[in-house]
């Protein structure tokens, strides 16, 4: 399985067939964990249809791996999309009901027309994500990538947090040399000396790391987070679904805890389904900020689903980056997307 981050760009306009989508075809395919999942269901379980990107959803995982899913009555079906722009249209026609990934691509889901709801969060992974250079380049800073050959996957968090990072040292895009390479190449052109520097998020970041690439600056270092990933759905199916929104909370929790209480069985799981080494999932779980349930109803952090300084704020930043550098043609309005009422009743069904 290729290794792309769960925040992959939205960025490319795509035409995809109906009758494909929704027969989970060349643009979307079962992967190997929805089918084990799949099997689990039972009589009377409610099917809930996930879409998702590979990447690396840690609560998501070892919610599968131990099988919180089906302990909550949920025969999950999980359907994985080669990017963005599929994954939207399978929201626009009903081809499934909720979906993961970072800022960038609900905002672009948003923007197709469809109703959609944030209703939790997955994590707050700017400890994982950030900016890498070629010791040889001579880049020991932000501020010394002028002129620099620099690549991040366009539109994605990666991305963002490279835009922060300079416009916190009085720089542009206009300042360096910006290569928009996908995931998948952004390695490959780094071995080759196509590139100097690389903002990007793991399990990339670990990759590059290992091949010695220098760690310049971290996104957790900037004010204003960049990597928030989360969960959403839309708004017509959760409303006559809500036992299903609540019992999909109540896995992740499950998975969870079970990233402190059982973490070899979760990496084993992720090592597997993301053909990734264990020591790189034992890395990424160490450094990712999964919060509770709880948490997230929390005030006063980055990932708050309650106050106006949380979620909504990371969502509005976006939102004017993303259409002053045309990647959304109009804002979309952010009032009311972002709906904690699910997370209310998880807790309070426990």
């Amino acid at each position: 399985m290729i290794n792309l981050r769960r925040r992959i760009g939205f960025v490319v306009i795509m035409v995809v067939a109906v009758t494909a989508l929704a027969a989970c075809g060349s643009s979307a395919k079962s992967s190997t964990s929805s089918s084990r999942v799949a099997k689990q269901g039972a009589a009377g379980e409610t099917t809930i249809r996930i879409g998702w990107l590979a990447g690396t959803e840690a609560p998501m995982y070892a919610a599968q791996a131990v099988h919180a899913f089906r302990k909550v009555g949920l025969n999950a079906k999980f359907i994985q999309f080669s990017d963005g722009p599929a994954m939207n249209a399978a929201f626009k026609i009903g081809a499934i009901d909720v979906g993961y990934s970072g800022a960038p691509g609900f905002l672009t889901a948003l923007e197709t027309g469809t109703a959609m709801q944030w209703f939790a969060i997955d994590g707050y992974n700017d400890h994982e994500q950030g900016l890498v250079a070629n010791p040889r380049s001579g880049i020991t800073s932000v501020k010394s990538l002028a002129g620099k050959i620099v690549a991040a996957p366009l539109g994605t968090t990666a991305w963002m947090g490279l835009l922060t990072a300079l416009k916190e040292n009085g720089m542009s895009l206009s300042d360096i040399h910006y290569v928009n390479l996908a995931p998948a190449a952004l390695l490959p052109a780094y071995l080759e000396g196509h590139v100097q520097a690389v903002y990007i998020y793991a399990p990339l970041f670990f990759d590059l790391e290992a091949e010695g690439a220098r760690v310049i600056q971290m996104s957790y270092e900037a004010p204003t987070p960049s990597d928030i990933s989360g969960y959403f759905g839309r708004e017509s199916w959760m409303k006559s679904h809500p036992a299903a929104v609540v019992k999909f909370l109540e896995a992740l929790q499950i998975g969870l805890e079970a990233i402190k209480s059982d973490p070899s069985r979760v990496i084993a799981f992720m090592s597997k389904d993301l053909s990734l080494p264990k020591s790189v999932v034992a890395e990424e779980l160490k450094y990712g900020d999964y919060p509770s349930l709880k948490q997230q109803l929390a005030s006063g952090t980055n990932y708050s689903m309650t106050s106006s300084g949380g979620i909504e704020a990371v969502l509005k930043h976006y939102v004017k980056t993303m259409v002053s550098y045309g990647l959304l043609s109009t804002a979309p309005d952010i009032n009311g997307v972002v709906n904690s009422s699910y997370l209310r009743m998880a807790i309070s069904a426990k």
